[in-house]
Order: structure tokens, then C-alpha cells, then sequence
């Protein structure tokens, strides 16, 4: 039986049905990886005051950076002129200090912070606060 597909492409869409046979390699190239953001081979800046965030992906436009902060709050503000931020928190608690304002994040809020707002994170309770750091040239909400 076949399986259904959704192709989409600048917001047209269009229904295939074709059957589908998984394929993990290629000529021994991994297709598909799973990483995960506890793996320690992605170091911690837990408590070092001006640890910056680990890049995990990138990409065309865009990359992914990890960030693992523990109780100390970054020592300085950054402010990004080339691409927009979303932050979205995993684990844990912050306090962010933007100059647009202050957001209180918990484990599954999303902040945008915009190109050329200058910001900073302070970790709210005691263990480890984790957050991915997506950047991009646009990014706005749905």
C-alpha cells in the first residue's frame, strides 16, 4: 500500500502517494543523526562568567548554538548586529535582560530577540539552566 506524502513549496502544497523504503546510508554516509544536547561532547559554560554558547548545527542562513549555564549570570551584555535570536529555554529558568525589557523564561518559552538588541542571561534557580540559541537573518512568528 502506498504511502501518502506532503510536499510543499513557497506555500503551495501537493499530495503524492508512492511507497516509501527507508535508506540510513549512503555509500556509508550517515542520511539521518541524532545528537543530543547532553552528549558531554558538548561542553558546559556552567559557571564561567564569560562562556559563550557552543554552535551544535549550522547551516545555510542559520545555526544552532547550545548554551549551559549553571548559577552565575554572563559577566557582559552581547548584542548580535547580523542575525535575529530565538531562544528557546529546555531546562530550567532565566532571567533575560534585553533593552527592550526583561522576560522571566521557564522550560518551553520562546524568546525573539531581534538584530542589534543587546541582552543577557542570569540563571534563576540552583542546577543547570540549558537553552538552544537559534540564529538567523529573519526570523518572525507564525
Amino acid at each position: 500500500m502506498p504511502d501518502r506524502e506532503k510536499v510543499t513549496r513557497k506555500g503551495k502544497v501537493l499530495w503524492v502517494e508512492r511507497d516509501v523504503k527507508a535508506t540510513k546510508k549512503v555509500e556509508g554516509e550517515e542520511l539521518v543523526e541524532i545528537l543530543s544536547i547532553y552528549d558531554p561532547k558538548f561542553p558546559q559554560n556552567l559557571n564561567e562568567v564569560r562562556g559563550g554558547p557552543v554552535t551544535i548545527v549550522e547551516g545555510d542562513g542559520f545555526k544552532i548554538d547550545l548554551s549551559k549555564r549553571e548559577e552565575k549570570p554572563m559577566g557582559f551584555w552581547h548584542r548580535n548586529l547580523d542575525q535575529d535570536e530565538l531562544i528557546f529555554v529546555v531546562r530550567g529558568r532565566a532571567r533575560w535582560y534585553t533593552e527592550l525589557g526583561t522576560f522571566e523564561l521557564k522550560a518551553g518559552d520562546i524568546l525573539i530577540i531581534p538584530k542589534g538588541v543587546a541582552h543577557r542571561v542570569e540563571p534563576l534557580e540552583k542546577g543547570t539552566y540549558v537553552a538552544l540559541e537559534i540564529k538567523s537573518s529573519y526570523i518572525k512568528k507564525a
